[in-house]
């Protein structure tokens, strides 16, 4: 009996390097007060990096681990789709984990990105509710 390799190895360790590099974005940003708001080059770049290059990277990455080190050099489509979907899951969920932490202890974080949000969007659309009955 054959035994079936689980391609979970490989992406829990890429899935958590992704969620850790996206948590070192937002701690950053928050240490140096850097806002994509109003920082429109740094918007642009955090989000084609978290967007377009950062998950082709790490499933990239991932299937390539998977392939070499794991299975002897054979990967098959269902495989790497398993791997790519459970990397940027993983890393969603690292990230929501350490954001729900992150707004439980620096809980003005929110409020002020809140009345960011609400004063850039007075300029282009009216307000269904008021920054003042939002309640976090």
């Amino acid at each position: 009996m054959e035994t079936k390799i689980n391609p979970s190895k490989s992406a829990m360790q890429y899935g958590v390097f992704f969620g850790l590099i996206m948590i070192l974005e937002l701690v950053i940003s928050y240490v140096f007060n850097i806002d994509a708001t109003t920082n429109k080059s740094y918007g642009i770049i955090i989000n084609f990096l978290n967007f377009l290059i950062l998950p082709i990277l790490f499933i990239y990455l991932g299937c390539v681990n998977y392939r070499d080190k794991i299975n002897n050099g054979y990967i098959s489509f269902g495989e790497c789709l398993k791997i790519g979907v459970l990397i940027c899951v993983l890393a969603a969920l690292v990230y929501g984990i350490f954001g729900a932490i992150f707004n439980a202890l620096v809980p003005e974080f929110m409020e002020e990105i809140l009345r960011k949000y609400c004063s850039l969007k007075r300029f282009h659309l009216p307000p269904l509710i008021q920054p003042d009955q939002w309640k976090i």
